[in-house]
């Protein structure tokens, strides 16, 4: 990269972080714009494609905390040692079960992991109504019943698909 190249960088770099609520926006952003291509035309696995995007994004994110730290504007370098501990085992803790998801959601058939998608809302639900009384009524009521009564009619039909296949066979 030459010197114009690298001033832009710096310069638009420094811009991102003076507006802090748009960096959030614009790594994504400029995440989606560098990956999306590569991934789409790459057959990749979930954890291939993690490695694809860490290997993307981390000679940019190193610059990043170059920039912030020779401008004396890097917290992390000043944070307790266990904010620093968390900060670091933020990234595993987050992708780590992304990668166990996509690992076990290759294994179910997709009309299970369907299923299987409404129950994390549901406990959501249940949480907000029973333990922050949350108000429940009416026509929410009737539309997580209505819901939950389509969910059981496309289980049972499924489960007597599977008998019905069972007995001819």
């Amino acid at each position: 990269m030459g010197g114009r190249g690298a001033g832009r960088l710096r310069r638009g770099l420094a811009h991102l972080a003076r507006r802090k609520p748009a960096v959030d926006r614009a790594a994504a952003g400029d995440h989606l714009q560098l990956v999306r291509p590569l991934r789409k035309t790459a057959a990749l696995g979930a954890l291939e494609g993690l490695a694809l995007e860490t290997l993307l994004l981390f000679p940019l994110a190193c610059a990043y905390l170059v920039m912030l730290t020779l401008d004396a504007r890097n917290s992390f370098v000043g944070a307790s040692t266990t904010s620093q501990l968390l900060l670091v085992a933020a990234g595993p803790i987050t992708a780590i079960p992304l990668l166990l998801f996509a690992a076990g959601a290759r294994r179910i058939p997709l009309s299970l992991l369907g299923l299987l998608q409404y129950i994390g809302p549901t406990l959501q639900l249940l949480l907000g109504v029973w333990l922050y009384r949350e108000p429940f009524g009416g026509a929410r009521l009737a539309g997580f019943a209505l819901i939950w009564s389509a969910l059981a009619v496309y289980s049972l039909e499924g489960l007597w698909q599977n008998w019905k296949a069972r007995q001819t066979a």
